[in-house]
């Protein structure tokens, strides 16, 4: 097989292989629920509605679908419980991640998919870039929200998937996005732990004899299938006396607890509204930049380039350098000239007709044709 036929055969699987938005495309924003934990510990959040959430896209002209979740890795109990005590250090091995998925998981993982709002590839396309920012900015899950109960002052802010979620919408609806309708509203939980102090950092935390000890005792707890969220919490409380060490992305943070210390809500929370805003948004250098020009959002333009011109200049440049180096070759080395000088000359001169049949066969899968192109048979 000459070289000009492996060229068409590798653009038609990169033509095959797209899989994404266009620019006409009207695109639905989704809001994606599963049921959280029940599968691996039981009844530990019986009688409390706990999920996981993410974003899902749908195209209304292709019905291509993406999905947009906010993850701890390697799991959310490894954001709560170090990995190991080791030489009186105390090792963690946890992160938060930003998860970009081709398609809508249809397994039956999401019990709820619920319309949000519309938006368009340039907005999409946007948002991805901001998600991308939010996994380099934020790239821990903490589960908490630290409370005071006398002021009503959130002294930690929980970073999970829900939070990541609400900073979409916020997002989307700032970059455009308009709302299925005025009375459109979604839920989300809460995990809240309460105190009326402030809370105070633990220097060298991971090597704090009480933090290592709170640690210790922490993984030496066992949890029965039967147990309660209320329950363990109550158990944690009495075991500690009060006294939770709390490690968010690194720091350790010695939160003394209020008598009935925790809360887990889901409630209907407000979406974002009002005056559209940019200030708030932050993009990576290489994306795109918007301004607000009255009720528009409009592309302004685009730091660096794309893919596909990345591909086509290396295309071009590795065509030149073969063209000019074979030349040269055939010149100085093998004696040719004139049209003999283009190397695998009877190669190229078939290119125009392969290119031909190339598009005439990708045609032919595009329109669902039994003709695929210049006399090919459809197989």
């Amino acid at each position: 097989m000459n070289k000009p036929i492996i060229f068409i055969l590798f653009l038609i699987s990169i033509l095959q292989s797209v899989n994404g938005f266009t620019d006409k495309d009207e695109i639905l924003v989704l809001y994606l629920e599963a049921p959280l934990f029940f599968s691996k510990f039981g009844t530990l959040l019986a009688n409390v509605n706990a999920f996981h959430s993410g974003l899902g896209f749908y195209s209304l002209n292709s019905n291509e679908t993406y999905q947009v979740d906010f993850v701890a890795v390697p799991g959310v109990l490894e954001s709560i419980l170090p990995n190991r005590i080791e030489n009186g250090e105390i090792i963690w091995n946890t992160s938060g991640k930003v998860q970009f998925s081709d398609a809508i998981d249809n397994s039956g993982y999401w019990s709820s998919e619920r319309e949000i709002m519309t938006i368009n590839n340039e907005i999409f396309e946007t948002f991805l870039c901001w998600a991308q920012n939010y996994n380099e900015t934020l790239s821990y899950y903490e589960l908490f929200d630290v409370l005071n109960r006398d002021t009503n002052e959130l002294l930690v802010k929980s970073v999970v998937c829900n939070d990541f979620v609400w900073a979409g919408f916020n997002a989307l609806y700032n970059l455009g996005g308009k709302y299925i309708n005025e009375s459109v509203v979604a839920s989300r939980d809460v995990v809240t732990l309460y105190t009326r102090e402030s809370i105070e950092y633990v220097q060298d935390g991971s090597t704090n004899i009480q933090v290592v000890n709170f640690y210790e005792a922490m993984l030496n707890i066992s949890i029965p299938k039967n147990q309660t969220i209320n329950g363990l919490i109550e158990e944690l409380d009495q075991l500690f006396k009060g006294n939770f060490y709390l490690y968010v992305n690194g720091d350790y943070y010695n939160v003394t607890l209020d008598s009935s210390p925790f809360s887990f809500a889901y409630s209907e929370t407000p979406l974002p509204k009002g005056e559209r805003d940019l200030s708030n948004i932050t993009l990576l250098e290489s994306c795109y930049h918007y301004q607000h020009s009255s009720d528009d959002i409009n592309l302004n333009g685009k730091n660096g380039i794309g893919g596909g011109w990345i591909f086509i200049i290396i295309l071009l440049s590795f065509t030149t350098v073969y063209l000019v180096g074979g030349i040269l070759i055939n010149k100085f080395k093998n004696d040719k000239s004139g049209l003999d000088l283009i190397p695998n000359k009877d190669s190229w001169s078939s290119l125009g007709g392969l290119i031909s049949d190339g598009f005439g066969f990708i045609k032919s899968k595009a329109t669902g044709s039994t003709n695929g192109g210049n006399g090919y048979s459809s197989i």
